[in-house]
C-alpha cells in the first residue's frame, strides 16, 4: 500500500465523511489534526504505520457529550477524539493559556507540547477557538525568547572546554559524550533562533535539518577536531544571532581557555546581553535556566502536563508568580 502521510490522510477524512456528518446532525465544531504524533509534526514515515495509525481526527465541540459516537461504514480502523477546548489545553500544556501565561508558565512548558498545539493541521473552526489560540502560542514572548536563548548559551559556556579536557586525559568516550551534549544544544539554539520550538530527542535532528560541522564533531577521531566543528558550529549561532539584534554584535573568534590547551567561544557578553535586554523584572533577576526543557531530561515529565509544572517549580523561585 502506498504510504500516505498521516495528515493528508486527517484532511480527506474530515472533508469527505466526518465534517459532512457532523454537520448534517447540526454539531457547530472545530476541527483538526493536533496533539502527540509524529503525523502532528510532518515526520512520519511508513514506519509509522505499526501503531496509533490509520484515520486520526480531533474534534472540539462545546459539550463533547453532545457528539454520538460516529460509526463510519467500512472503516474498522479510525479514531476520533472529542474534546472541550480549555480540558484539551489543560491536559497537554497544564494550563488553558487564553487566560494569559505568566513567564513562569511559559517556561514550565515543553517546546514540544507547544508544538502539539501550534504544529498539525486545523480542518475547521466553527467555533473560532482553535486558530486565537495558535496564534497566542506561535512563539514565544520576547522576554521569554531571550531566557530561552541565554539558558542554552549558559549550558554551551559550561561545558565548552569539557570534550578536551576529557580528550586530554585519555577519556576519548567522555569527550565523544560531551560533544554530544553540546550538539544538541547547538541544535535547539538553532531553531530558536529560527523563532521554531525544538521536538523531542527523537524528531531534533529532522526538525533542524542537516548540520555538516556537528556531523564532523560527531565523529571526528580526536578531541582536537571536535573542538574545531564545534567551534564552527558555534560561529554560525553567533552569525544568526548578530542577524537578530537582539544585542550589540557578538565576537565568534576563539579564544583560549585560561592557560589551558582549549579554545572557546566568550558567550559571557553574549548571555549577559540577552539577559539585560529583558524588561520582565523577574525574569531579569532570575539566573539564566531556561524552561523546563533544560532542567529535566526525563521522558515521563516532559509528556505529563502535571509533572511538567511541577518539575517548573525548580525553575529560580521568582518565576513563581
Amino acid at each position: 500500500m502506498t504510504f500516505v502521510p498521516g495528515l493528508e490522510m486527517a484532511r480527506a477524512f474530515y472533508a469527505g465523511t466526518v465534517g459532512p456528518m457532523l454537520r448534517e446532525l447540526g454539531i457547530r465544531h472545530s476541527a483538526g489534526r493536533l496533539g502527540p504524533g509524529s503525523d502532528v509534526l510532518g515526520l512520519d514515515t511508513e514506519r509509522s504505520r505499526d501503531h496509533d495509525w490509520w484515520y486520526r481526527l480531533d474534534i472540539f465541540a462545546e459539550d463533547p457529550a453532545q457528539v454520538p459516537e460516529l460509526r463510519i461504514p467500512g472503516l474498522a480502523e479510525h479514531r476520533i477524539a472529542v474534546h472541550e477546548i480549555g480540558a484539551w489545553l489543560t491536559g497537554i500544556l497544564g494550563t488553558d493559556p487564553r487566560a494569559g501565561l505568566t513567564a513562569r508558565g511559559w517556561l514550565a512548558i515543553p517546546a514540544q507540547r507547544l508544538l502539539e498545539v501550534t504544529a498539525g493541521a486545523v480542518f475547521h473552526d466553527g467555533l473560532g477557538v482553535l486558530a486565537p489560540v495558535r496564534e497566542q502560542l506561535t512563539f514565544y514572548p520576547g522576554d521569554v525568547w531571550r531566557f530561552q536563548l541565554a539558558g542554552l548559551w549558559s549550558r554551551i559556556e559550561e561545558e565548552q572546554p569539557f570534550a578536551g579536557r576529557c580528550g586530554e586525559v585519555g577519556d576519548d568516550l567522555g569527550s565523544r559524550l560531551v560533544t554530544a551534549r553540546l550538539a544538541r544544544d547547538v541544535l535547539r539554539l538553532g531553531l530558536l533562533y529560527q523563532r521554531r520550538y525544538p521536538p523531542y530527542a527523537k524528531w531534533l535532528g529532522s526538525a533542524a535539518g542537516q548540520n555538516p560541522h556537528l556531523a564532523t564533531a560527531l565523529s571526528a577521531g580526536t578531541w582536537q577536531e571536535r573542538e574545531e566543528a564545534l567551534l564552527r558550529s558555534y560561529a554560525d549561532l553567533i552569525a544568526a544571532h548578530n542577524a537578530t539584534g537582539l544585542t550589540a554584535p557578538v565576537d565568534a573568534t576563539p579564544r583560549p581557555f585560561h592557560d589551558r590547551p582549549f579554545r572557546v567561544v566568550d558567550t559571557a557578553g553574549l548571555i549577559g546581553g540577552l539577559m539585560a535586554g529583558i524588561s520582565d523584572p523577574v525574569l531579569r533577576g532570575a539566573p539564566p535556566t531556561g524552561g523546563v526543557d533544560m532542567i529535566s531530561d526525563n521522558s515521563d515529565v516532559l509528556c505529563d502536563a502535571r509533572l511538567s509544572w511541577v518539575a517548573g517549580q525548580a525553575l529560580p523561585q521568582g518565576l513563581a508568580g
